[in-house]
């Protein structure tokens, strides 16, 4: 598959230098090492692809808050049947592997599971649309990143920065 339908970061394995799974923009999942894949998104543009941290599968999230689980995981809640304000960019998982978060471009943060809601960035006045967002790991919180390096900490995760006044060659 081209480099350019790649549409997420790797979904490392929770077992070190064992592989990843790498999500393509239509949906394929791309195994590299010891890792098996189990299916490829269906449920609508794939945003997503996290693996569980100690079960052997993945999920993979959609731009409308669908989440499909693959192999040996539990399903998660899904929220398309909701009317969103703005589309899912990105997917953590809990440590446990009983929950997710889900973040939206318009700084929405939607729990899952046994994943615990700490806050969203939707009522802050936000300079770029968010594009990411990291678990805590400990699961007490999680980190929100914007296009333009910014960072928005939320429960136990700690601020330490941004990179939000530097000039960024591309959007974070």
């Amino acid at each position: 598959l081209p480099v350019s339908s790649v549409v997420a970061k790797p979904a490392p394995s929770p077992v070190a230098r064992q592989g990843y799974l790498v999500l393509h923009e239509d949906g394929q999942v791309q195994n590299f090492g010891k890792h098996a894949t189990f299916g490829s998104a269906t449920s609508g543009v794939p945003v997503a692809i996290r693996r569980h941290p100690i079960a052997d599968g993945y999920w993979i999230a959609a731009a409308s808050g669908a989440v499909d689980p693959f192999g040996a995981v539990s399903a998660l809640d899904s929220l398309s049947h909701l009317s969103l304000n703005a589309p899912v960019v990105d997917m953590a998982v809990h440590p446990t592997g009983e929950g997710a978060w889900l973040a939206a471009s318009d700084g929405g943060v939607f729990a899952l599971g046994q994943a615990g809601f700490y806050g969203h960035a939707v009522d802050l006045d936000l300079v770029a649309p968010i594009t990411g967002i990291a678990a805590h790991p400990q699961g007490g919180g999680y980190w929100l990143c914007s296009e333009d390096g910014g960072i928005f900490s939320y429960g136990e995760a700690t601020f330490q920065g941004s990179a939000a006044s530097i000039a960024l060659a591309g959007p974070a």
